[in-house]
Order: C-alpha cells, then structure tokens, then sequence
C-alpha cells in the first residue's frame, strides 16, 4: 500500500504486469495488497492462443487494431482480472476457455499520474508474445511516462438556478464525479 500512496503522493504513474503461473506478478500483489482489482485468476498453458477483444478506443490501445487481437501464442500462460475500480480497456480471452476477465485496465489517479494493468505482459519463460504486447506495453509506458490531466469545477442548477446533486460525467475522458447537496462538484 506504501509504494501506491507514494506514487500517488509523488505524482508517479504505476504499470502492473501480471501472467499465469506459480510467479504470478504485480497485479495480483497489487489485489492482495490493496483489494483491488477485487480478483484476479492466472492460467496455465494448454488453453489454446490468448487474444484481447472488446478493445475500447484510449492511447494504451491506439496500436490494436482488428475484433479479436492475438497477444500470446498457444500454450503461454496468462491473467485476467475483475472488480477493478478503474476501467477496463480491453478483455482477454483464450481459444478453450473464452473470455476470462479484464486484460487492459487504467485509471487516473492524480493530475500528473494514472495506474495501468496489462494482465499477460510481464515476462515469463513460460510465455511466447505475439508482436501486440510489445506494441501495448510500449503505448502503456509512453502514456504513464506522460500523463498530464486537467481539473474541472462546476456547480449542477436546474432551469430556475437552484443547485441540483447530480452524477457528472466528462464527456470522452473517462471520468465521472458526483455533484454535491449544493451542486458543486470538482475531479
């Protein structure tokens, strides 16, 4: 919890990598510690190849294109996740099981920072990448490495003016806030 605070504190953004196996990695020490994501599942080789889909428009997955991206070959063990409190860009999956859970998550976490989660990324000698992890992982780092988000503030009136609370979202920025009993509102 320590190094989440401090990168927080810091305005430092974290990249969790995760893969199946006894060795497991970052974002399952990341649910261990903090609870969230709220769960997440390694599995071992055999499933058949491990692809991404649902792949939602953002930054980290500017460089995936097609319904259903191939990520690991056969055989390659893998992670997934769920009950995160960020977003998930993207799901994974495997040719036997189908979809299994989050494979791409992010969050905002300060002005300058976000967390991302690439749950089938980290190395392992018991996983053969296809050329889409590199290529995800490289548009991860650069947009952790540059993160940079402005604030809004604002007050939620009905048509006579009086202040209203209210679920705001900004449009196209994947964040949501709750407008106060007084209407204001701030994220």
């Amino acid at each position: 919890e320590r190094l989440v605070a401090d990168a927080d504190e810091a305005g430092t953004s974290l990249v969790f990598l995760d893969t199946g196996g006894p060795s497991y990695g970052s974002i399952r020490t990341l649910s261990q510690v903090t609870g969230d994501p709220a769960a997440d599942s390694a599995v071992l080789s055999n499933r058949g190849a491990v692809w991404l889909e649902d792949v939602v428009p953002h930054p980290i997955t500017a460089s995936l294109t097609g319904e259903r991206v191939p990520l690991l070959a056969s055989g390659s063990w893998h992670a997934a996740f769920s009950g995160y409190s960020g977003y998930t860009l993207a799901t994974i999956g495997n040719d036997r099981d189908g979809m299994l859970g989050s494979g791409i998550g992010y969050q905002r976490r300060t002005l300058s920072s976000n967390h991302i989660l690439l749950s089938a990324a980290a190395p392992s000698p018991w996983t053969t990448w296809e050329p889409a992890v590199r290529e995800v992982l490289v548009d991860a780092v650069g947009h952790a490495a540059s993160a940079e988000y402005g604030a809004v503030s604002g007050v939620v009136t009905d048509g006579a003016g009086e202040p209203l609370p209210a679920a705001v979202e900004l449009v196209g920025g994947f964040e949501t806030t709750t407008a106060d009993g007084a209407g204001g509102y701030e994220r």
